[in-house]
């Protein structure tokens, strides 16, 4: 039960991995990138563009650091698979809270990103349709 139970940890964490990488990341950076350039072209013709900075700064700090804790994932899950003996207890000690704190980031910025760029569907879509 308990490699039963490593493995479905490290299956879960390596779909996480994937999603942010593959589709929360890209999503979150393109939005940022239009922000970024809506709000420069409204400045260049001399208008109020705080709004949009606003949203921007708040972007920039939910991803600052996002890419390092999916790459601390991928280490942590490489060290519990190299280590068969307390795999259960590194799993549980080490992956569980690094997939919290992605989970976390990862609804903030579903909060934030508007729908045409997020590519997954929202927590409300889900919940209320």
């Amino acid at each position: 039960m308990k490699e039963r139970y490593a493995k479905d940890l490290i299956v879960e964490a390596n779909t996480l991995k994937t999603l942010v990488q593959q589709q929360i990341l890209p999503s979150a950076y393109e939005y940022r990138k239009d922000l970024a350039v809506g709000a420069k072209n409204m400045v260049d013709i001399g208008i109020d563009a705080s709004a949009e900075t606003t949203t921007l700064t708040e972007l920039s700090k939910t991803l600052s650091g996002f890419q390092d804790l999916v790459t601390k994932l991928t280490e942590v899950v490489d060290e519990v698979e190299s280590n068969e003996h307390e795999q259960a207890k590194n799993a549980c000690k080490n992956i569980i809270p690094l997939m919290e704190e992605i989970r976390v980031r990862t609804d903030k910025l579903e909060e934030v990103v508007a729908d045409k760029h997020w590519a997954l569907p929202k927590n409300t879509e889900i919940l209320f349709y």
